[in-house]
């Protein structure tokens, strides 16, 4: 029997009963009489769990899955007992419902020993199990119920619920029959409405009245049977009294004609005719169970209708897992997918919406913190000279064009040589000269004019121009002592340089230190110490070289002689740097001290 929340009782006569609880005494019930009374505990949550889909919760499916090998899906049962009355139980049975036999086998009732929800548990974390209640119970054809004693079970769970809380029964594949495949009804199976169920019987007088329970939902309305024949008509009322004839008067004008007499009482109901015979049972309506459901566990019943791919499907028989368009031997075709409907003619432009009022004013922002400060602005020389020496951003102005300093260059760094182009920056070009325009004729002398009020002072003057970017990277190279070159030339230390356009700037001092043979010229070169090479050649055609000879061709002897060496080189690669300085003398030995800066004004990637 199937309860929606409400308590059945049912009762008969018996003489004695007596109940044994595991964990407390005999308790001898002596009715004199007594009364057996039938209760069924409503089923509040079924669902299962499944190994090969420990993620998904089946609570809402129409059937209970029971083993099917390597998922090993476990039945999950629970009842509410609060609505007991208060008497012993006398015996508790569980009816299960089977579905469909998938392998035929047997399966185990548990208890369960830890809460658990339908709408939420899963494979992933599954409840866990106690104690057999029953086991080997064998299943072999599908349509029937299985009954199980659970007696004790409940008993423990009612009477001792601090040590048996009630989590409800599990049900299993027995280890005898591994390969066991059973479907149960679920109480959200609406097709056979076959539930789980457990049967109470109490012991104990019979308690008042319950109040009674909410009425069911109402069931899908049969087909109407045929008209059943007409009953017999009712016989007619009994005619009203005439009155009596009045005496007759003289002939008088003809009167108006008089009112309708009253209608006679309705006749009393004819008794009802004989009850028709009952029609045929109609034929089976769909089901419709909405798209199509893949999982191998969901089952189909003969006409359940579902939706694939857009069209509609009719199922002939029970069947799990078999996909609606490749299976016609389970599934027949409803309707197909009609086909795409031509695009609509494009809608007229709708007026444009009226303009909304301005929105208010809002309030102003907060002060914004203070800008950094600008870049250096740029300092004017008047007219380049020769003898002067420059730091950056001093601008001057040569044969017309203005110019301003990149690095600090002087002197006779000549701002229009191609050597000097990264040095000196071209600020503005000499303008063409324009034409000479006519002479206006003499205008005629005017009067002295009053002298005019001071004119108001003129307006700031625009930002100038942004100086050229600094340079990204500063190579230095300062041996801490001298290099004495014994032979004809020598090499002194450098550092890799990675690839970039740069800006050189040298001092190199040299001086004879002994020798048979004093030194009267050396020259000396940047270069990139490849063997028999020093010979790099700078973005102005020529070698970077400085050649040092004494006044009057004396030997260089104890001079301490500074040339500076200035210029620019483009480096395609990462490059091993370093200065040579040699002579075509041989014999003597010379000194050689320098300080090298290598300024990258470009990098090249």
């Amino acid at each position: 029997m199937k309860t929606s929340g409400r308590l059945q009782i049912r009762q008969s006569s018996a003489t004695s009963r007596v109940v044994v609880i595991p964990g407390l005494t005999v308790l001898a019930l002596i009715l004199a009489p007594a009364v057996l009374r039938a209760a069924d505990a409503p089923l509040v949550a079924d669902t299962y769990t499944s190994g090969v889909n420990p993620t998904i919760n089946f609570g809402g499916l129409v059937n209970l899955s029971v083993g099917n090998t390597t998922a090993n899906n476990v039945a999950l049962l629970k009842f509410d007992l609060s609505v007991l009355p208060s008497a012993p139980i006398a015996r508790a049975t569980l009816r299960v419902f089977v579905n469909k036999v998938g392998t035929a086998g047997a399966v185990d009732v548990l208890a369960v020993t830890s809460p658990w929800a339908e709408g939420t548990i899963t494979g992933q974390f599954p409840a866990t199990l106690g104690g057999a209640v029953a086991t080997a119970i064998p299943v072999t054809t599908a349509g029937e119920y299985l009954t199980v004693d659970v007696t004790t079970l409940v008993q423990n769970q009612v009477f001792l619920s601090s040590f048996y809380p009630n989590n409800g029964f599990a049900i299993i594949v027995n280890a005898s029959a591994p390969n066991t495949a059973i479907f149960l009804d679920s109480k959200e199976n609406t097709s056979t409405s076959h539930p789980a169920t457990l049967d109470i019987t109490l012991a104990g007088p019979q308690g008042p009245q319950g109040q009674p329970g909410q009425t069911g939902l109402t069931g899908v309305t049969g087909p109407p049977g045929p008209q059943g024949p007409t009953g017999a008509t009712g016989s007619p009322g009994a005619a009203g009294q005439i009155g009596a004839i009045g005496p007759v008067g003289p002939a008088g004008a003809q009167g108006p004609a008089g009112a309708q007499g009253a209608v006679g009482l309705q006749g009393a109901q004819g008794p009802p005719g004989p009850q028709g015979a009952a029609g045929l049972a109609g034929t089976p309506g769909l089901v419709w169970r909405g798209p199509w459901n893949p999982d191998p566990n969901f089952l189909y019943s003969a006409n359940d209708a579902v939706s694939f791919n857009g069209s509609s499907y009719i199922a002939l028989g029970s069947n799990s897992g078999e996909q609606p368009d490749i299976n016609s031997q389970s599934w027949s075709l409803l309707a197909s997918v009609g086909t795409a409907g031509a695009t609509g003619a494009q809608g007229t432009q709708g007026a444009p919406g009226a303009a909304g009022s301005a929105g208010a004013q809002g309030p102003p922002g907060t002060q914004g913190v203070q800008g950094p400060a600008g870049p250096a602005g740029i300092n004017f020389r008047g007219a380049w000279s020769a003898s002067a020496t420059y730091n950056v951003n001093d601008a001057v102005n040569f044969n017309g064009t203005s110019y301003v300093a990149a690095y600090p260059n002087g002197p006779n760094a000549e701002p229009d040589l191609p050597v000097f182009k990264y040095v000196w920056l071209v600020l503005a070009s000499k303008g063409a000269t324009g034409a000479i325009g006519p002479t206006g004729p003499q205008g005629v002398k005017g009067d002295t004019g009053a002298t005019g009020a001071a004119g108001l002072t003129g307006p700031q003057g625009a930002q100038g121009a942004q100086g050229p970017a600094g340079a990204t990277h500063v190579y230095t190279y300062r041996p801490d002592t001298s290099v004495d070159c014994s032979g004809d030339n020598c090499t002194m230390t450098g550092t890799f340089v990675p690839a970039g356009i740069y800006v050189l700037q040298a001092k190199v001092q040299v001086r004879n230190v002994g020798g048979t043979n004093p030194k009267t010229q050396v020259n000396c070169r940047i270069g990139d110490n490849s063997p028999g090479s020093y010979n790099w050649v700078s973005d102005s055609g020529t070698f970077i070289t400085a050649d040092f000879a004494a006044p009057n061709g004396d030997p260089i002897v104890n001079l301490f002689y500074a040339f500076p060496m200035l210029g620019t080189l483009t480096l395609p690669t990462t490059t091993y740097v370093d200065m040579n300085c040699s002579s075509s003398l041989v014999g003597g030995v010379f000194s050689v001290y320098y300080n090298l800066v290598m300024t990258q004004i470009s990098a090249l990637n």
